[in-house]
């Protein structure tokens, strides 16, 4: 006669273990990973929208950045100096162009574009009105 599965000793489970997976888990769904800050940039053609998220602070910052060559090499060599060149996740909607040249400068920056299709489809999903706003846009993967 086969045994039933309710009278076999039950299996003693390492706390330990689950607590690791658990901090495992956790740190794969945070995605802050070893990045000094996060960063959501919505492009525009002469003023970009921000996002700056401080992973040592927990604090989040709104700022515009005007789209000029020394405003950006202003703004990227700011970074650089208060987070010591540690690395950077910049997001940003677009894959191409003036902007990405400018920051590839940067090897402290890791880049994530987005293709501007996907980001306005994540928008709508998420949205009941229509309306535009370039701060919610560096938000939106908040």
């Amino acid at each position: 006669m086969k045994a039933s599965v309710f009278d076999r000793p039950k299996r003693e489970t390492n706390q330990n273990l689950k607590m690791n997976q658990t901090k495992l888990n956790r740190k794969k769904v945070s995605g802050r990973g070893d990045f000094a800050a996060l960063i959501g940039l919505d492009w525009a053609s002469q003023r970009h929208a921000l996002c700056l998220y401080d992973c040592a602070t927990g604090k989040r910052e709104a700022s515009t950045l005007e789209h000029t060559p020394e405003a950006i090499a202003q703004w990227g060599q700011g970074l650089e100096q208060r987070f010591g060149g540690k690395k950077i996740a910049l997001c940003l909607e677009q894959a191409k162009g003036p902007l990405i040249c400018a920051l590839l400068e940067y090897p402290f920056f890791v880049l994530y574009p987005v293709n501007p299709a996907t980001a306005a489809r994540y928008r709508q999903a998420f949205k009941t009105s229509r309306a535009s706003s370039g701060k919610a846009h560096s938000l939106a993967g908040q």
